[in-house]
């Protein structure tokens, strides 16, 4: 998408509102990309825009890793490793969805929290995959608990306690080792599926 070659461009971090924002972009179809018209049976001079129909309760975003460089005339593969900042907590995508006055009148309806990651390190033709995930599980999406202990986590969402989903811990996984890293590098160049939650939806 062309929206991917407008933020490499600009200088400063890539947001994922920003891809968003780009992606969901009208677009003027003309010259070479005129669009047919089935009524007038003639290739005529349109607007294409994308957008969210629906919410799911699981949204799993791929972001552009890979791409085709021209390289002494010839294309080749490469791995694209701009950063690209997404939230942990709280992404609205109500202003990406189609239908505008449904987003507005069920805002809450349109925040997710992210629960996943899938990392990819290396290079275009070749590389290595890892996985951060979120450790245990938040009751209401803002309690922060451990899944052993099932009654003491309803007990802190029932209270209004526990911590921010942020303030969870996270779990690296690589092949057969399993580490705890830190909210804050689950953000990074190596990020490239971002799995995330609805707030309110049911868990898995």
């Amino acid at each position: 998408h062309e929206s991917a070659v407008q933020l490499r461009e600009n200088d400063g971090a890539i947001t994922l509102e920003q891809c968003f924002e780009l992606y969901t972009k009208k677009t003027i179809l003309d010259g070479d990309n005129t669009y047919y018209c089935g009524k007038c049976k003639e290739h005529v001079r349109g607007t294409k825009v994308l957008g969210v129909w629906k919410p799911a309760d699981v949204m799993i975003i791929q972001l552009k890793r890979f791409g085709m460089q021209k390289y002494y005339g010839r294309h080749m593969p490469e791995k694209l490793t701009e950063t690209v900042e997404f939230p942990l907590d709280g992404l609205d995508i109500g202003p990406y969805i189609a239908d505008q006055a449904a987003a507005k009148a069920q805002p809450d309806k349109y925040i997710y929290d992210l629960f996943g990651v899938v990392n990819h390190i290396g290079h275009a033709s070749f590389g290595h995959y890892t996985a951060s995930i979120r450790k245990g599980e938040w009751i209401n999406n803002w309690a922060c608990c451990d899944p052993g202990d099932p009654k003491e986590a309803a007990k802190t969402a029932s209270e209004g306690l526990g911590k921010p989903p942020a303030a969870c811990l996270w779990e690296e996984y690589d092949d057969h080792r399993v580490r705890d890293i830190d909210a804050e590098a689950v953000v990074s160049k190596r990020a490239y599926i971002l799995f995330y939650r609805r707030r309110g939806s049911p868990s898995c």
